[in-house]
């Protein structure tokens, strides 16, 4: 999906459900360990706390754990001309904050790290997303 999908009036999630915000994600960070610092800095951040939220399999070398049930599996993403890349290395998941000039806030996850990324990036680029139950 690209990023105006979370923000489209039609919704991508079902009823009772949303896109979560960076805000949300900061908190599904803090789940895992992340400290309060690392949470509100961009880039990679954090130590082994993808590990519980990533799938124990499926990926390029399995390091995730899954303890907590998100389950994160790869799936990479599409870059702006359409290419689809790093499908077994790293996922990518759109947040609903952004948009426009400031780009789509996101949270990025790869097969090696322990650390989770956060950044903005061009709203046309294809990630996932994952719906928050209301």
């Amino acid at each position: 999906y690209n990023w105006y999908t979370t923000a489209d009036s039609r919704g991508v999630c079902p009823v009772g459900w949303h896109v979560p915000s960076d805000c949300e994600w900061m908190y599904l960070e803090s789940v895992s360990g992340m400290s309060i610092q690392d949470q509100i800095n961009s880039g990679w951040r954090g130590n082994e706390e993808s590990y519980p939220l990533k799938s124990s399999f499926g990926w390029y070398e399995n390091t995730g754990t899954n303890s907590t049930g998100f389950n994160a599996v790869p799936s990479g993403k599409k870059e702006f001309l359409g290419n689809y890349v790093l499908s077994t290395q790293r996922t990518y998941y759109w947040t609903s904050t952004g948009g426009e000039n400031a780009g789509g806030s996101y949270r990025e996850f790869d097969y090696g790290w322990g650390a989770i990324f956060r950044n903005s990036l061009n709203i046309r680029y294809g990630h996932s997303i994952r719906c928050l139950k209301d």
